[in-house]
């Protein structure tokens, strides 16, 4: 089928507890200095302004050296970065540790943050997260007292470093309900501005009780894995609508993410394809919507009807590291 023509509407921003604007879609960028500012340029070209990195993900010097070569206006990006739990078991890549001293967690926190700024060669993030709660990968339950205690020590570390003007925003990722009741039970304690969580076509039936949990408290849903790995842009419901539109099975995927009113979910997704760049700005465009069948049809697809899209982390579930 032709695909039509695509739409110039501007990301939108999604607005966060301070009031802090964040661009609803965002890229992460690769490993190397030059391909992370080719990257860039095209994500801009297609009016994608939000990039994100993390402390475990090896790339943040490179990043650092793409923005500076680039000479771009700070208030022109929108960059988030995120700093490890202190407790890693051995299936989280690039981060082994297991601190169990809360003092010590405190000062590497703490550290970590600040050198996420200093690879990046910048004087503050628009928004920090922290990557995961202190729990195993797979953990299946709530949180453990010890990851409680744990996530609110780096919670106040985060906290600290936020009024220092060292981040514009905080969040989180990874977190259950039970994880961020935890951080919200702290007398005094900061609101998480976002959550960020996996969540796609599959996922609906899952994440609804959950989202609305988040959404309930100010916290904005942040979708990792939008296509499930890959799978939905191959999906037969996802192709079937698209072709109705004139649209990519992937933009379908990620339309009923956005689409759906009750919810204001982010979107994080990965392209340095010019074209696949601007299907992904496209979902925002106002010339195309999903109808209310369509919509219910996506919501039908299930783990269920479609196993192969909830193998991620051992079964069906919006974070890593607990399940409740």
């Amino acid at each position: 089928f032709s695909m039509t023509a695509l739409t110039t509407a501007p990301v939108p921003s999604l607005e966060l507890i301070n009031g802090i604007q964040m661009p609803q879609l965002s890229i992460s960028l690769p490993s190397t200095s030059n391909e992370a500012a080719a990257n860039i340029k095209l994500a801009l070209d297609a009016g994608i302004s939000h990039f994100v990195t993390a402390n475990d993900y090896l790339n943040q010097p490179q990043i650092g050296t793409a923005l500076t070569s680039l000479e771009l206006p700070r208030s022109s990006f929108f960059l988030t970065s995120m700093v490890s739990p202190c407790q890693c078991d051995a299936d989280a890549p690039h981060c082994h540790r297991n601190i169990t001293d809360m003092n010590e967690c405190l000062r590497t926190t703490t550290a970590e943050f600040l050198s996420d700024l200093q690879q990046l060669n910048l004087t503050y993030v628009d928004l920090m997260l922290l990557h995961g709660p202190n729990l195993a990968r797979n953990h299946t339950g709530p949180c453990t007292p010890a990851a409680c205690a744990a996530g609110r020590v780096q919670w106040k570390a985060f906290s600290e470093l936020y009024r220092q003007g060292k981040a514009r925003a905080i969040g989180v990722a990874n977190y259950c309900p039970s994880c961020m009741h935890c951080l919200l039970q702290e007398p005094g304690t900061l609101v998480p501005a976002v959550n960020q969580i996996q969540y796609h076509v599959g996922f609906g039936g899952i994440a609804a009780p959950n989202i609305s949990y988040f959404v309930e408290r100010g916290i904005v849903p942040w979708a990792y894995e939008p296509l499930a790995r890959g799978l939905l842009a191959k999906n037969e419901a996802c192709l079937a609508i698209g072709k109705r539109h004139g649209k990519s099975g992937a933009q379908v995927a990620m339309r009923w993410i956005v689409q759906n009113p009750s919810q204001s979910v982010a979107v994080l997704t990965r392209s340095n394809n010019s074209v696949y760049l601007a299907q992904d700005a496209d979902i925002f465009g106002d010339t195309w919507s999903l109808s209310h069948q369509e919509m219910e049809t996506l919501d039908e697809v299930s783990c269920e009807t479609n196993p192969e899209l909830c193998t991620a982390y051992g079964g069906p579930r919006i974070a890593w590291g607990c399940t409740q």
